[in-house]
């Protein structure tokens, strides 16, 4: 039902096995790529607000799944990544959801979380994230609050 909402709203297509490829392809590439979670029947409102942020997309809406992606003119386009970023926290908020950085220029991810998760966690966030790596070590300054 919800994949043929999806259908119905936002011109969206199902996707034979031989796609697959294509699918791969599509998670993999662009400068700057965002995944979206979300409840399955709010994605028609997060296709709107991740395309009108300029984003292509493919949708996995039986998983309640997209992944946007967004062109830079470079790896310093700074304005280009806050509008995408911007369009893509909107998309997971107006789709009860949350939205995943996976993947952009250096100076785009440097200072960002690469998580951005919801302030009510982020506590327990920060303390298993200390439990493993009380010395701080891996991903130093990218994860949980910038720990």
């Amino acid at each position: 039902q919800d994949a043929d909402a999806l259908v119905r709203s936002a011109g969206a297509r199902n996707a034979d096995t031989t796609d697959l490829d294509v699918v791969r392809t599509a998670q993999a590439a662009g400068p700057l790529r965002v995944r979206v979670a979300a409840l399955p029947s709010a994605l028609p409102a997060a296709v709107e607000l991740l395309r009108a942020g300029g984003a292509a997309l493919l949708a996995y809406p039986a998983r309640g799944l997209l992944w946007a992606r967004f062109e830079l003119e470079g790896p310093d386009d700074e304005r280009a990544a806050e509008r995408a970023l911007s369009a893509a926290k909107q998309a997971a908020r107006a789709a009860h959801g949350a939205y995943l950085l996976e993947a952009a220029p250096l100076p785009v991810r440097t200072g960002r979380e690469v998580f951005p998760g919801a302030l009510a966690t982020l506590a327990l966030e920060r303390a298993v994230k200390r439990q493993y790596d009380p010395a701080g070590i891996l991903n130093p300054g990218r994860f949980v609050g910038g720990l």
